[in-house]
């Protein structure tokens, strides 16, 4: 039977604030578009496309996938499973 290794520590994630506030401005954009869609508010809702596309490109940028576990550079320590 495997043992629990026990919550992920932060060195195994990569994380950076850079990351988080990208993840925040996508969020942002995904409500203001949905809240603009409800209300028929169109320049509100190309508002919230624009958050959204600047946020992926900043994520892009900042090397978002880096600091997955799934994508990450095989260079980089991978947690075991088993």
């Amino acid at each position: 039977m495997p043992t629990n290794p026990g919550p992920i520590s932060q060195s195994e994630h990569n994380t950076t604030p850079a990351i988080w506030v990208c993840v925040a401005v996508i969020m942002a954009g995904t409500v203001v578009g949905g809240i603009a869609l409800i209300e028929w508010m169109w320049p509100m809702f190309w508002t919230g496309v624009g958050l959204f596309l600047a946020g992926i490109a900043a994520a892009s940028y900042v090397g978002i996938m880096d600091a997955t576990s799934e994508y990450a550079p095989p260079s980089s320590p991978q947690r075991s499973d088993d």
